[in-house]
């Protein structure tokens, strides 16, 4: 998933409101967290863990898009958050 903006630059406030909106609409009642790691396509990256069975697991990673990722508009135009699920993470 992509959030894209113009205009205004995403900030991390901008991404941990978007992983709180995701996790309290995708796992509603479920006992989340969001830490922060790093990722070769965002800045700030985060990974968001829920809890089962007395273990956190992994659900989805996030972060701001890296500006080398960005759709081919000039940098300052464009800002966005990425985000991907831990099922998709076997792949390339």
């Amino acid at each position: 998933m992509w959030r894209v903006t113009r205009g205004k630059r995403m900030t991390t406030t901008d991404l941990d409101e978007l992983v709180e909106v995701i996790a309290a609409t995708l796992l509603p009642g479920a006992e989340y967290r969001h830490e922060r790691r790093v990722h070769p396509y965002t800045l700030d990256g985060r990974q968001i863990d829920v809890a089962r069975d007395g273990a956190w697991l992994e659900v989805a990673e996030c972060g701001l898009a890296h500006p080398r990722v960005r759709c081919p508009a000039p940098a300052s135009a464009t800002s966005g958050a990425a985000s991907r699920s831990a099922a998709d993470s076997t792949g390339c």
